[in-house]
């Protein structure tokens, strides 16, 4: 469904890099990035979100400060890896069957709460994408895209059941 609008996309970068999708980072998520495109040995890519992306430069982050939705798709699609603290960022890497990492703030120890990241990646078996910023860096590649695909499929199927059914109740 996105792929015509993944052909219309102006990238000024490509490639194998990771791509880094946040609206808002600390220091500490900005640090473990980097740390991670050097583990990783790929440069890190991202796009204008506001504030954070002029501090994503000093921490040697290639910013497309133009990309727009189309661009968006496609850094997402073509990525070696993705890291994302954004649901959008989360959900569209599960979509193109990447590697992702959900990468949040440490909060007591703990990753800090985000109700619906949470909520996809434990339905869908995929807690283990989950970096805590600051801490020591364990990198789980291994997504069984079989198993999350049934599991997502399941979700797809009740969630429309259940706009259905509100909207004939509706009526």
């Amino acid at each position: 469904e996105y792929k015509s609008l993944i052909e219309t996309a102006k990238c000024k970068y490509s490639g194998d890099y990771i791509f880094f999708y946040c609206i808002k980072a600390s220091k500490e998520v900005l640090t473990t990035v980097k740390e991670i495109g050097k583990k990783l040995k790929l440069p890190i890519i991202t796009i204008f979100t506001g504030v954070t992306s002029y501090k994503c430069q000093h921490y040697g982050q290639k910013v497309d400060f133009s990309a727009g939705p189309a661009e968006f798709l496609y850094y997402v699609k073509n990525a070696k890896y993705v890291l994302s603290n954004s649901f959008h960022g989360i959900v569209f890497s599960i979509l193109f069957e990447k590697k992702f990492f959900r990468i949040a703030d440490d909060y007591h120890g703990q990753l800090k709460i985000d109700e619906r990241l949470d909520s996809i990646l434990n339905y869908l078996n995929l807690a283990d994408q989950n970096i805590i910023a600051g801490n020591e860096i364990t990198l789980n590649e291994d997504i069984n895209y079989l198993e999350v695909n049934k599991q997502l499929n399941i979700l797809i199927k009740d969630s429309a059941t259940w706009l259905e059914t509100s909207i004939n109740e509706a009526k």
